[in-house]
């Protein structure tokens, strides 16, 4: 019979290598020789491993009751429960993986994963205040943890505050000068700082013709507007181009023989025609349901706002879409990080003692394996 103590090294020594497959083949083969009812610690070594492996191969769906096994075992394992928060968002689970975040910085509040992970969650589900002072904890406490410096640069840079996305962008560059991601972040940052006295031109050109459009409207058109307007900036439209929605019904409303007036339906078109252009993760049944028309509605005032624009649509209808990411965000599509499995690892790490090689956060054997 096999020695499963190598085959206990050898997962470990496969999951170091991020070789998935053979983490997959091996745990399945200690299953086999051992039975389904292991010792608890190698319940849970086996089921932290496998579930990792599922999450990085694209099944988180598959990983998450094993992982839920596993934190009821160490309620007190800080990777396990950041792992399994990282299978509920890829399987768009978000409260639940939120309360594995929350549960997780309870019992490690300084830990720099848990700092980033739940402030970038927060953030996302829109409290913003809540979520950047997590991320700016996890800089303070941890300036040489990069996905800190890269999360807190990203939030900045959607909110145009270029200079501090560009300094933490900056600082992760000089951490992790190989990972090409941080890379194009701070690329596009420093486009973006670039271009704000350009756009800041552009917004002076267009002030004087939406003031002039907007002295015609009447106290209810007011009110439906400061609701557009407060919807695009929370799906994270710039002030320019709330600006460019607003001209855009200027001339909407100011063509045909009738006088249109901007009602729940046209702003859920302008919405929906604003989303369109600029590429948002935004479902139409999003859209109308937050303006409380129906679907149809907000299609028939999309079509007419397009014919009158006179541009094409040359976007897929809405089932063929993608399903929105459990990382979208506000923030443009080439700053969203990728490698939420970065938030997990310690910036400093103590080799685990049996020679695995891994870091003794993760490594379950404290002492050497005997073969």
């Amino acid at each position: 019979m096999p020695d499963v103590r190598l085959l206990y090294r050898l997962v470990e020594r496969r999951a170091f290598q991020e070789d998935w497959a053979g983490v997959l083949a091996l745990v399945d083969r200690i299953w086999e020789i051992q039975g389904t009812s292991p010792e608890p610690e190698d319940r849970f070594f086996l089921g932290f491993h496998r579930g990792l492996a599922l999450v990085e191969t694209g099944a988180p769906a598959e990983a998450v009751p094993l992982l839920v096994e596993v934190v009821e075992i160490d309620p007190d394992h800080v990777a396990a429960r950041l792992l399994l928060a990282d299978a509920l968002l890829r399987d768009s689970r978000w409260d639940e993986a939120r309360a594995q975040l929350e549960a997780a910085l309870d019992r490690a509040p300084d830990h720099p994963g848990c700092l980033c992970a739940l402030g970038w969650v927060l953030y996302q589900r829109g409290e913003r205040t809540r979520g950047r002072q997590l991320l700016e904890r996890a800089t303070e406490l941890h300036p040489h943890y990069p996905p800190g410096h890269v999360d807190l640069g990203l939030i900045l840079a959607g909110e145009a505050r270029w200079e501090e996305a560009e300094f933490h962008l900056e600082a992760a560059m000089a951490l992790a000068p190989d990972d090409a991601d941080v890379a194009e972040a701070l690329r596009v940052v420093r486009e973006g700082r670039a271009g704000e006295a350009v756009e800041r031109q552009q917004v002076r050109a267009l002030l004087p013709e939406i003031r002039a459009q907007r002295r015609g409207l009447s106290p209810q058109e007011r009110r439906v507007l400061r609701r557009l307007r407060a919807w695009l900036r929370g799906q994270g439209a710039s002030h320019l181009e709330v600006l460019l929605v607003e001209g855009v019904w200027a001339e909407v409303a100011a063509a045909g023989t009738r006088p249109r007036r901007l009602d729940d339906g046209w702003a859920a078109g302008l919405a929906w025609a604003c989303h369109r252009m600029l590429g948002h993760s935004v479902r139409r049944r999003e859209v109308a349901r937050h303006w409380g028309v129906s679907v149809d509605t907000l299609a028939r005032r999309y079509r007419v706002i397009r014919r009158l624009l006179d541009a094409a649509d040359t976007w897929p209808p809405e089932d063929e879409l993608p399903p929105p990411s459990p990382t979208a965000s506000a923030v443009p599509a080439a700053l969203i990080p990728v490698d939420f499995q970065s938030r997990r690892r310690l910036p400093a790490t103590t080799p685990c003692p049996c020679g695995s090689g891994l870091p003794v956060e993760i490594c379950r054997h404290t002492e050497p394996a005997k073969v």
